[in-house]
């Protein structure tokens, strides 16, 4: 929680119970209704504690609200039978971030209203960029942005709530190597760090893969990058 003296931050006002509409919560996060929902169910895991960057995140914070996103999943899945989610993060004012506070969406999609991918032409060799014992990261066959690259899962596993958490903790210490090494490459200006779990949300490969899209304040004269702005403008990319 952020102390009253600082500048105010909706996400550490968890009492404002108008604006943050809360239906669970563990030690370290809860889950709010996103007050602009891009599509029915659309909500927010937003850690509890003041964090602006995910990659600032600790091993017990990724673990728990990778544990709140299942139950959410299974909630969402209850209630609005969904046929896909995507789920990720806006890291950076560049990525479309408007509150300076972490927070995850996880948004159901349905095949009336599907994410249609918009793909990039790409001749680039695939190329293992780094790898621990449960994953690699390499670069994207049809790349976003510059640097835009992907976190892959060596086991075969389709959707992101089968993981593991000796597997949710690898996945995350590598995207964390693999944005350092994005930072020295290209010096973005912000992330976007996701998950399309589900054909109808714009998966090609039924297999795990982790998007991680450096963005750039020179992308765009308007908005910055992001996914709200990208969909809400009608721009179907091939988001996170």
């Amino acid at each position: 929680m952020k102390s009253q003296s600082e500048e105010y931050c909706l996400f550490c006002d968890i009492e404002n119970k108008k604006e943050n509409r809360i239906i669970y919560e563990n030690k370290l996060f809860y889950a709010r209704w996103d007050n602009f929902p891009l599509d029915k169910g659309h909500l927010e895991v937003v850690p509890k504690r003041h964090v602006i960057s995910f990659f600032d995140l600790n091993e017990k914070e990724v673990i728990q609200m990778f544990n709140l996103l299942k139950k959410l999943r299974h909630f969402l899945d209850e209630r609005y039978h969904p046929d896909g989610y995507n789920i990720g993060v806006n890291d950076g004012k560049a990525a479309g971030r408007k509150i300076h506070h972490l927070h995850m969406h996880i948004i159901p999609r349905g095949k009336d209203n599907p994410i249609i991918p918009y793909y990039k032409d790409n001749t680039k060799e695939k190329i293992i960029i780094f790898e621990n014992e449960l994953f690699y990261a390499q670069w994207d066959d049809f790349p976003l942005d510059k640097g835009h690259s992907e976190v892959v899962l060596k086991r075969h596993v389709i959707s992101f709530f089968d993981l593991n958490e000796k597997e949710v903790i690898q996945m995350f210490n590598l995207l964390k190597k693999l944005k350092h090494f994005l930072d020295e490459k290209y010096h973005p200006d912000g992330y976007n760090i996701g998950v399309n779990d589900g054909k109808v949300d714009g998966r090609r490969i039924r297999h795990l893969y982790i998007h991680i899209i450096p963005r750039y304040f020179s992308d765009s004269k308007e908005e910055p990058w992001g996914t709200m702005e990208t969909l809400k403008k009608g721009k179907l990319f091939r988001q996170f």
